[in-house]
């Protein structure tokens, strides 16, 4: 599972009620925060069942804030609508990371001056532990840029580089589900040694501990058990070393209980490579001495792994021109290369697994800055646009990229956007689908009621294609699947409704909305249940009246139950049964002929309609007139 980093300052900001859905994407990217100030440093991480949470610095008060909001696969928020505060605390806080927890919540770990915090929000945006997060480490000393992976149960794994007074290094904690620190008070011991120790890295080793990463002039490894015994070597295993600058570049797990570590490595005085390295759950180099690197160029830079469920893996890195793509098997042999776009220096490059051992990448177009997307299937071949499907269009820059996949094919991706001005920025977020084409971005909100036995669904949109079809689908809960439901849309302009009358009092129901082009259709939103209310027991008058020789009753009974429908002249006698049955609960119609119990014509004059259902009897005038 990847990692997600910003570095940021903040001061918590309170936030109060749920919106209504009215958010969704639509043309450039879905605002995902626009209050006036700075909003910055997005991070983004996947959801089950498609959608994301985001988590970004929000500059807008004294000091910043630490916000998240979750949205759906049609970018409607989840979770209120100024967002979820991650810590309750006003102190100054940095460098935070985040993982998804796999419930459709999120971990967050994050540097509060010189302290070490965590906090897990679930998937509903409630915090679950103590309000200003639980200090993992608050010893004396700096502590900086924290990491974090999920343990083999519901709690995590938090590494940082720490300067503490006495024996300085790599340190670990684990912190249970319950928030309770599982290991020794302010971490465990990775490495306190001389050889340097920064940028650390942490992915899980599938056996509820850690393998962890970090750099100085060397890359160094180690693993931390569950029991936060480390597995390898006093001082973790050494990877590479060489007399030139490297800078870290992530780690991420194997699903063999491995890891693969990947760094962007200056070899000489004017060129750096992508290096990588495996490792098994003993430590050992799966590679040997080799530290597999791409051709060195003065500019290879921003490297990020995929890792297929088989252990094979996607290198993808900026190269300073097109951008490479590299797949490797499970032994780190190559398989085949691509590049991401046609021209442009990438910056800032960002990857994600599709759901077919391909992978979906965002980037910086440093020439333009301009944020772009693409999609390399499993045998290299760009299936999207050859330059990158462009973001936001309309923007005038955009930065801070990160991207998930939306478990259908496509992508989820998040970015710092200036339309608004350089002292103005903004979260945007979009989405592409498995075809390459964005998402729903002609939604801008929708709205459901109950009208008495009726139930309204109305929808607006940012735009509309001349062809388009709608059709609107019912779910009732009682048989649990949606139906088509005939009848006419109303609309004016780009505002949507259609009115449902075939509902039953006391009825529950969802509402689906297909949106269809050319003969394919998509879902353009779904609704939350709406419960039609109950009926009382009713008798209308019936039509027409006077009449002759026949007449309609309309009545509407509350429940299913037994009903006895009669007919009786001035003085009480009864004249005829119209009905005799158990009916089901809503609107009836039933028919009285004229006539009395023998077949015989009823003379003119005035009748009374009795309705008897239980122990209720309501009743109505009638005028036969011959």
């Amino acid at each position: 599972m990847g990692r997600y980093h910003y570095l940021l300052i903040v001061v918590v900001l309170s936030v109060l009620a749920f919106p209504s859905p009215k958010a969704g994407f639509i043309e450039d990217g879905v605002p995902v925060s626009t209050v006036a100030g700075i909003q910055s440093h997005p991070l983004i991480a996947e959801c089950p069942g498609g959608g994301a949470i985001i988590v970004w610095l929000d500059e807008s008060v004294s000091g910043g804030a630490i916000l998240a909001q979750k949205i759906d696969g049609l970018g409607r928020f989840q979770w209120p609508a100024s967002g979820v505060r991650i810590s309750a605390s006003p102190s100054m806080q940095a460098e935070a990371a985040i993982i998804p927890d796999g419930s459709g919540g999120i971990f967050v770990t994050w540097k509060r001056y010189y302290d070490i915090f965590v906090q897990h929000i679930d998937a509903s945006g409630t915090p679950l532990w103590t309000e200003d997060g639980v200090p993992v480490c608050m010893i004396p000393g700096v502590q900086d840029h924290p990491d974090l992976c999920q343990d083999s149960s519901d709690g995590i794994i938090v590494c940082w580089e720490d300067d503490r007074d006495v024996d300085p290094g790599i340190y670990a904690q684990r912190i249970l589900g319950n928030g309770t620190p599982a290991w020794i008070a302010d971490g465990i011991a990775v490495d306190t040694g001389d050889t340097g120790y920064y940028r650390p890295y942490l992915c899980r080793d599938g056996q509820g501990g850690a393998i962890i990463a970090w750099e100085y002039r060397e890359i160094w490894a180690q693993r931390v058990r569950a029991d936060g015994t480390l597995a390898w070597a006093t001082g973790g295993r050494f990877l590479w070393d060489n007399e030139f600058n490297h800078l870290m570049g992530g780690i991420e797990y194997d699903n063999r209980f491995g890891a693969i570590i990947f760094w962007s490595a200056r070899t000489n005085f004017e060129a750096y490579t992508i290096a990588r390295q495996h490792v098994d759950s003993t430590g050992t180099s799966r590679y040997g001495q080799r530290q597999f690197g791409s051709t060195e160029k003065p500019f290879n830079f921003f490297p990020c792994v995929v890792v297929r469920d088989d252990g094979g893996f996607i290198l993808a890195y900026s190269d300073g021109l097109y951008g490479q793509v590299r797949s490797y098997d499970t032994e780190g042999n190559y398989l085949w290369t691509s590049n991401i776009c046609g021209e442009g220096e990438i910056y800032s490059l960002r990857a994600a697994a599709d759901c077919n051992k391909g992978v979906h990448l965002v980037w910086v177009d440093r020439d333009r800055w301009k944020a772009y997307t693409q999609h390399i299937d499993s045998l290299g071949v760009r299936t999207w646009a050859a330059q990158g499907i462009p973001l936001a269009d309309g923007s005038i820059e955009q930065r801070d990229v990160g991207i998930c996949a939306d478990g259908a094919g496509g992508a989820i991706m998040s970015w710092t956007d200036y339309r608004e001005g350089y002292d103005n920025p903004d979260i945007y977020a979009c989405a592409i689908d498995c075809f390459g084409e964005p998402v729903a971005t002609l939604l801008s909100g929708f709205d459901i009621r109950a009208d008495g036995s009726e139930v309204l669904v109305s929808w607006s949109l940012s735009q509309i294609d001349g062809d388009a079809v709608f059709e609107v689908n019912r779910c009732s809960k009682d048989e649990g699947s949606f139906v088509l439901l005939p009848g006419q849309i109303d609309h004016n302009g780009m505002e949507f409704s259609f009115t449902d009358r075939s509902c039953m009092p006391g009825g529950i129901y969802n509402y689906r909305v297909l949106y269809k082009i050319d003969g394919i259709s998509s879902v353009l939103f779904e609704t939350d249940e709406v419960k039609v209310p109950e009926a009382d027991l009713f008798l209308s008058q019936n039509f027409p009246n006077p009449f002759n020789p026949s007449t309609s009753i309309i009545f509407s009974l509350p429940e299913r139950q037994h009903v006895r429908i009669t007919v009786h002249d001035i003085k009480g006698r009864l004249v005829a049964v119209i009905s005799d049955c158990v009916a089901d609960a809503g609107e009836k119609i039933v028919n009285w002929n004229g006539r009395d119990t023998n077949g015989n014509p009823a003379a003119s004059g005035v009748y009374f309609c009795r309705l008897k259902a239980g122990k209720e009897t309501v009743s109505r005038k009638l005028v036969l007139a011959r």
